[in-house]
Formats: structure tokens, sequence, C-alpha cells
């Protein structure tokens, strides 16, 4: 579930994914990330 942000948030939710590490893969949880 994403979370409702404001329009002037200086943060986006990046969303959970599935994450190569060489030898397996890793789940990466959804989490809030600084604007680009």
């Amino acid at each position: 579930m994403e979370p409702v942000l404001p329009s002037w948030s200086s943060v986006i939710w990046v969303m959970g994914y599935w994450k190569w590490s060489g030898s397996e893969w890793i789940w990466v949880p959804g989490h809030l990330a600084p604007k680009p």
C-alpha cells in the first residue's frame, strides 16, 4: 500500500522490489526517499 503524500513533500514513496545480490534475490521493502 502506498502512503498518500502532500504535493509539497520533499520525499517520494519507492515501491518494494526484488534485487539480485549476485548470489540470491533479496526483497527490498517499500520506503520513503528524497526527491531526485
